[in-house]
């Protein structure tokens, strides 16, 4: 069976070659099926993995936008895009206009480093991934473990590569050349949330596409929240009043620009704007004006060239990004803090793909990276009510970053295929710095050369996949090494206090693994050293800090498919044992915000026909899913610990299609926390307890139940 497969796939690549860029998982019509269930093609996509590896990982996971269930058919953010994945445990702590973690399953730390189309946003300080225009976000690959060798990542926490809309991955509707189409998204909820998107398609040909997309999203967030005047002997006294300055605003655009010539290949063309305000609120009682703004401009051309005799593709790529964020009327704090941070960067990437026929079946790959990022910030001290305290650092660095990549394939009959590869990279850096000497945290030196920080980082893997009938199982070795960012060490105005003292991590990892149509397994064993992590000072402010030794382990199970024609449930469990070994004065701790049990459950009934009215076949759907968590710990010594409740969704979904004249309609709502449930418990090593209005971060207040009503329309 996996053999067929793998001639299908073969055929489709030389045939579509022009139409999809490497990070595009070519599947027959078959298994693009919207009845299919996510782990199915996800399953799909592991195929293709066995028999060819430079396509991709073998436990990735690739999130169409077309294909979302449930409320994220009209996300209200990307958080809803992202909680699609089964690897991914998302949380946004204060609302639509606080702020958004991400963390991938097995991961030391939240955040994943994010690329928008192999174009790193990680690097950017102020690049927060809300400001990218929903309309304009087609794709989401994600790799929790190891990631292509052509993405250039160092594969520390995991990657999530996020590619632009087009007609294949974003309209339900069938294209036909030369017709406009349009697809118009309206969305209002709790706390005058708003939002507006419209974008465009034409199909000038078989080869050439051009869409648009322009979005705006606001909101005020004035939710209630409970004013117990910060008492501690009574805390359970007080009352409800409207959190203020919690409001945000977004607006974004995009253009993209798909064609292809002879000569060159498929050539691609993105380009990505966002901006957004934002208020900073204060603790309940208090007054704040302080606001934070954020701006993001991404422009990424590239090309895949297919050499029909050969079979080789090359790929090249140009990306260019700029970033501007900055603090405004911020007066609460006594350490210093960006205000204001200017940073972009220029990439040049190019990757060959080489067949070859001398033992097996094999595929060997070479890249070459080269990754410009500066970043100039002021900072300051928002309580020292004086210019004395300001100070500025001018950083910039140069990344060269060369891969290797070799993979053999064994198709030894058409149930049984086995398959390895090889990856390995170096990173060379240079990096300088000016400073004023009162910067926060260097002691002192006013100009640094980062000799210890800039010193080249290399890592590698090793994976055999073995694929047999509708089982496909792997084993993986890997070391990789990652240099701080600039924003982590320079801070950044999302509240990131700088460390200029960070040093590279490092994370040797051992994972195994069974996947199948309708569940997967794994385990996975890892250290760490000198481990990067974000330490949440309080509710304003961050620091990125080394921990010196630490080691990770658990596994995962999740299962996913249809048990009828329009039922599908999906589970996801989580083991994960997060240690900080040999931690000062205490010995062994767990490491802050790492719960051991994680795990989420999704009920979806999807395409049940309800009549035919109008000439519009109506269709009816609704979802029901809940996440949940252990206790977990605050801090480093483990002496507070935090409880959150269980969070239960809800929504129904009506969807009218008229595929004669090319119309498609839809209607949501979604009912978010349905039992309101926004306090968490605190207890410390005393035993004493203490109820906060919080789901995951002490100065976050949650804003509990919330309410959305979306029409999509499709023409």
């Amino acid at each position: 069976m996996i053999k067929r497969i793998f001639i299908f796939i073969c055929f489709s690549r030389y045939a579509l070659a022009q139409q999809n860029s490497i990070p595009v998982i070519i599947q027959p019509e078959a298994q693009q099926d919207s009845n299919l269930s996510q782990l199915e093609r996800d399953f799909n996509s592991s195929v293709e993995t066995l028999l060819n590896p430079s396509a991709g990982n073998i436990n990735q996971e690739v999130i169409d936008s077309k294909n979302l269930s449930g409320s994220s058919a009209a996300p209200r953010s990307i958080e809803d895009f992202l909680s699609q994945t089964r690897a991914a445990q998302v949380e946004r702590y204060g609302g639509e206009a606080g702020v958004l973690r991400v963390r991938l399953r097995g991961a030391r730390a939240f955040e994943p480093t994010l690329y928008f189309k192999g174009l790193s946003l990680s690097s950017l300080a102020g690049s927060n991934i809300s400001l990218l225009p929903l309309g304009a976000l087609g794709s989401l690959y994600v790799y929790p473990d190891v990631a292509p060798f052509w993405l250039g990542s160092m594969g520390i926490s995991g990657d999530i590569n996020i590619l632009p809309c087009r007609f294949y991955n974003c309209v339900s509707l069938k294209p036909e050349q030369g017709k406009n189409y349009f697809k118009i998204v309206n969305k209002i909820g709790s706390y005058s949330f708003l939002q507006l998107n419209a974008s465009y398609y034409l199909k000038l040909n078989k080869e050439t596409e051009i869409n648009t997309t322009i979005e705006s999203i606001s909101s005020k967030e004035d939710y209630p929240v409970f004013n117990n005047n910060n008492s501690v002997l009574y805390a359970d006294q007080g009352n409800y009043e409207p959190l203020k300055n919690n409001d945000f605003k977004k607006f974004g655009y995009s253009l993209g620009i798909s064609t292809y010539n002879q000569k060159f290949g498929k050539i691609d063309f993105d380009l990505i704007a966002g901006t957004r305000s934002s208020g900073i609120p204060a603790l309940p009682g208090s007054v704040s004006y302080a606001r934070l703004n954020n701006n993001l401009v991404l422009a990424v051309l590239n090309n895949e060239k297919i050499f029909p005799d050969s079979g080789v593709q090359w790929s090249n790529q140009i990306g260019l990004s700029y970033s501007y964020s900055k603090n405004q009327n911020v007066t609460a704090g006594f350490s210093g803090q960006a205000g204001s941070v200017l940073s972009y960067s220029a990439q040049l990437k190019s990757w060959f793909i080489i067949p070859s026929n001398i033992i097996s079946e094999e595929y060997s790959g070479l890249a070459f990276e080269v990754l410009h990022t500066q970043q100039q910030t002021k900072t300051f001290v928002p309580a020292g009510q004086s210019s004395s305290f300001d100070s500025f650092a001018n950083a910039n660095r140069t990344d060269f970053k060369p891969a290797l990549f070799n993979s053999i394939v064994f198709p030894i009959n058409n149930n049984f295929v086995l398959s390895s590869s090889l990856n390995s990279w170096i990173s060379i850096s240079n990096a300088n710095s000016k400073m004023d000497c009162n910067y926060p945290s260097i002691q002192n030196i006013c100009q640094n050369n980062f000799i210890q920080q800039e010193e080249p980082v290399y890592g590698g893997n090793f994976s055999i996949q073995l694929g047999y009938n509708k089982l496909i199982s792997f084993l993986r070795i890997s070391q990789s090494m990652r240099r701080p960012h600039l924003h982590e060490f320079y801070g950044a105005p999302n509240g990131i206090l700088p460390n200029v003292q960070l040093l590279p991590e490092k994370s040797q990892k051992f994972e195994t693994g069974v996947r199948l149509p309708v569940g997967e397994i794994g385990y996975f064993y890892a250290k760490d050293h000198n481990l990067i992590f974000l330490q949440q000072n309080n509710s304003n402010t961050s620091q990125f800090q080394n921990i010196e030794n630490s080691l990770r382990y658990g596994y995962y199970l999740n299962s996913d498919f249809y048990f009828s024609d329009y039922v599908r449930s999906s589970f996801s469990y989580n083991f994960l044992n997060a240690k900080i070994l040999n931690n000062i004065n205490i010995g062994d701790t767990t490491l802050p915000r790492s719960p051991i049990h994680s795990a989420s459950y999704g009920l979806n009934y999807d395409n049940i026909y309800a009549g035919n009215f109008f000439n519009f076949n109506t269709k009816f759907g609704g979802y029901f899913n809940f996440n949940w968590q252990s206790e977990f710990y605050l801090d480093n010594e483990n002496y507070t610990s935090m409880k959150v409740p269980v969070v239960y969704n809800s929504g129904i979904l009506f969807s009218f299609e008229n595929i004669t004249r090319g119309i498609n309609f839809k209607i949501l709502f979604d009912l978010f926390n349905i039992f309101n449930e926004n306090f968490s418990v605190v207890t410390d090593k005393t035993g004493f307890s203490q109820i906060y209005q919080s789901n995951g971060v002490l100065g976050y207040p949650s804003p509990g139940r919330r309410i959305y009503l979306s029409i999509i329309s499709e023409f």
